[in-house]
């Protein structure tokens, strides 16, 4: 697995997810340059789990979240 550094000014302490204007959490990704939606709603935690979900079921080698942060 790939290490990232998160940028200082995201909005999610988890990586793929996003906050959105409207205040639902999304959790997307990018593969062969197109952007995936996976999840929208109001959980920050629950988005980080599709994430991590998505990239296992995938087989994508990609840094997963650690969930008890």
């Amino acid at each position: 697995m790939r290490t990232l550094k998160k940028s200082s000014f995201a909005s999610s302490k988890y990586y793929g997810v996003s906050l959105r204007k409207n205040g639902d959490w999304t959790s997307q990704i990018s593969v062969n340059n197109k952007k995936i939606f996976i999840y929208q709603g109001k959980s920050e935690k629950e988005a980080a789990l599709k994430y991590n979900e998505f990239i296992i079921n995938n087989n994508l080698n990609r840094k997963l979240n650690d969930l008890d942060m």
